[in-house]
């Protein structure tokens, strides 16, 4: 009997051993350094439309280009106002994008865009503002950020689902009808800022 007690619990350490590097395995899969948490998620919707996931390859960061993201964006009104002026202003930058998606061809994330539309309606005042910007390329990622924020859920809220239906366009022939869209929207529902 105590010979079967000994086998009994030696084979229990080494059940309890192999449990604990299985779990210490598993907890250090995917694991992930402090900055890289604090900023742009790996992996983004493509769209707010379709809220279909793309995944993405490294962005340049902000922290990249010398500045310092870990306070953005937060939950205070304070901190998100701060994002919004700070991602505003880097909606000219043509540096400030990423890439994603898989194959030979990856497609362009921009930056700026993509995280004023995930903010949804504390972005779509400084958007409609920056409409009027004599940089085309600017213009065309404020539609196109003006576009994800309006699909939000924060500003579903009060639109019944209706969003600024334009489209990620670089040509400048094609903006002043896009402007007058996002125009006409945020004449329709601008009581709600």
């Amino acid at each position: 009997m105590i010979s079967g007690i000994r086998r009994k619990i030696a084979f229990s350490l080494v059940l309890v051993f192999m449990m604990s590097l299985l779990a210490g395995c598993a907890t250090l899969t995917n694991s992930k350094d402090r900055n890289e948490l604090n900023s742009t998620s790996a992996e983004k919707p493509e769209t707010m439309a379709d809220s279909s996931q793309a995944e993405k390859t490294e962005p340049l960061r902000a922290e990249e280009n010398g500045e310092d993201l870990h306070d953005l964006p937060a939950d205070s009104p304070a901190d998100k106002e701060n994002s919004v002026e700070y991602y505003l202003e880097k909606l000219k930058d043509k540096s400030f994008t990423g890439t994603y998606g898989d194959g030979e061809e990856p497609k362009v994330w921009y930056t700026a865009a993509e995280e004023l539309g995930m903010v949804g309606k504390p972005a779509i005042p400084g958007l409609i503002e920056k409409l009027e910007t004599d940089d085309d390329y600017e213009r065309a990622l404020a539609l196109y950020a003006l576009l994800l924020a309006s699909q939000h859920e924060n500003v579903k809220e009060f639109t019944n689902g209706e969003y600024i239906d334009v489209t990620l366009n670089f040509n400048p022939e094609t903006h002043r009808i896009m402007v007058d869209k996002a125009l006409a929207w945020w004449d329709k529902y601008k009581d709600n800022f």
